[in-house]
């Protein structure tokens, strides 16, 4: 039940994003990636890890988050400007 109300909203966000102009979807796609990796403690650390397996000898720790951050605030908007 629960997948079927976030395909819904999912949906449903589909229609508002398809009216709204194209740098205020990116703007607020950047907000709400930027929440998703306050509040996504999960997967920012899944993804952190990740970058270490990769990047461990040639990147620092700094480096890394900074990359995890950036990611999580690029990855919205890109969905967003994809939106049909």
């Amino acid at each position: 039940m629960f997948d079927f109300v976030v395909y819904l909203l999912y949906r449903g966000g589909l229609v508002v994003a398809a009216v709204l102009p194209l740098p205020f979807l990116f703007a607020f796609g950047e907000f709400v990636g930027l929440c998703a990796w306050a509040f996504a403690g999960k997967y920012r650390r899944l993804a952190t890890r990740n970058l270490e397996f990769a990047f461990a000898k040639e990147k620092s720790p700094r480096e890394l988050r900074q990359f995890v951050r950036s990611h999580f605030g690029a990855s919205v908007p890109t969905c967003f400007a994809a939106r049909s």
